[in-house]
């Protein structure tokens, strides 16, 4: 029972381990999963104020340059005839009022009045007015044929002259009997400048869009992309971040309107490329190989103590046995001593003169047994 007790205890020992072992393990993927978590909300707030900034810059920026566009109305007034013809009196001090309007400001890099069919009446710069436009050619006609005058956003375009990405920004500037539009061209490189004024999240992307889906600038820019057709979001426009997972990944997603009907900001930043968080596992190993060398060590010491236990058993066992042989040892010495006695009694009472005509000759032990010794194993072998 004791061995079966100090087995018991053992068990009960490691299960113990165990158990402490699995908790240590179970809360630290618990704590780590919290950091992961309170990392992804950090970064989906830090991406909704990001997104937030740029929308807002946009706003700013697209309405100054609408503004621009809206504020020549009264000197095209007077540089246009009633057919919608430059006045070629006019057209000298036209050119001149849109350059002075482009040397003012940083943003748009060009003005440019052109016809129906994308002819360049006006522009601020020379190679404008010598080789025309940059925009895509069915721009113009789309912002004719609106049915309310409103700003419209081209879609980027190589402005030959630069050789760089630009888009141009319209309106019809005299109403809708107007047939033709004043056009304000800012570089795609100039417009990634606003989506980030203070610099896009870590590893995060921004974004400028058409509510079409048409790319015209990003941040971190990559040029492969300007211009392509976007898939449609799958999430609320509301400039909150929203997990989207897709192929095994989650990503985290801003989608924030303008102003502008036609405009949108987003933002992108994948969870997967997040700084891993200082992981707890290192500790946890420490921690449980500590309390696996203090189960091994009170291991050790219950199992000496048993060893020790069942020695000093086993030694009680052979001191008890040998006591009992010394006893019995004693006990037959006293038995001879007695038996030899009764012989050496028995010899003195027949040799007495009262027996002598029964008396005859000795036969056991016999005359020749007179010593101790010679008694002693006859008493023994009588006794067996």
């Amino acid at each position: 029972m004791k061995f079966d007790a100090a087995a018991g205890a053992r068990a009960t020992l490691w299960a113990a381990a165990t158990v402490v072992v699995l908790g240590i393990g179970v809360t630290t993927l618990q704590l780590e999963r919290g950091e992961r978590e309170r990392q992804a909300v950090e970064a989906g707030l830090a991406l909704e104020r990001a997104v937030q900034s740029a929308a807002a810059a946009i706003n700013r920026d697209v309405l100054a340059v609408d503004l621009l566009l809206a504020a020549q109305s009264p000197a095209l007034r007077e540089a246009l005839r009633s057919d919608g013809t430059l006045d070629i009196r006019a057209s000298a001090a036209l050119t001149a009022r849109l350059a002075a309007q482009i040397q003012a400001q940083v943003l748009v890099r060009d003005l440019a009045l052109v016809d129906a069919q994308s002819r360049v009446l006006a522009a601020a710069r020379e190679p404008t007015r010598r080789i025309g436009i940059s925009a895509p050619p069915d721009f113009v006609r789309k912002v004719l044929a609106q049915r309310v005058p409103a700003l419209a956003i081209s879609a980027p375009a190589l402005n030959s002259a630069t050789s760089e990405r630009s888009i141009w920004l319209a309106r019809v500037p005299l109403g809708p009997s107007c047939s033709c539009v004043l056009m304000g061209e800012l570089p795609v490189a100039v417009v990634a400048g606003l989506l980030g004024p203070t610099g896009a999240p870590q590893d995060g992307t921004l974004a400028l869009e058409r509510t079409d889906g048409v790319l015209l600038a990003m941040m971190p820019h990559d040029e492969a992309r300007i211009g392509t057709q976007q898939a449609p979001r799958s999430i609320p426009g509301d400039g909150r971040a929203h997990r989207v997972s897709a192929s095994g990944s989650t990503t985290l997603r801003v989608l924030q309107p303008t102003l502008n009907p036609a405009l949108q900001v987003s933002g992108e930043l994948a969870l997967s490329s997040l700084a891993p968080p200082d992981s707890g596992w290192r500790m946890a190993a420490l921690f449980s190989f500590a309390i696996l060398v203090l189960a091994a060590t009170v291991d050790w010491h219950f199992r000496r103590e048993h060893a020790a236990r069942a020695l000093l058993e086993t030694a009680r066992a052979d001191l008890a046995r040998s006591n009992n042989d010394l006893v019995h040892q004693m006990r037959e010495r006293e038995h001879t001593q007695a038996l030899m006695h009764g012989v050496r009694l028995a010899r003195l009472i027949g040799s007495s003169s009262a027996y002598d005509p029964l008396r005859g000759d000795e036969i056991e032990p016999g005359p020749a047994a007179t010593s101790p010794e010679d008694l002693q194993r006859f008493v023994r072998r009588a006794a067996d």
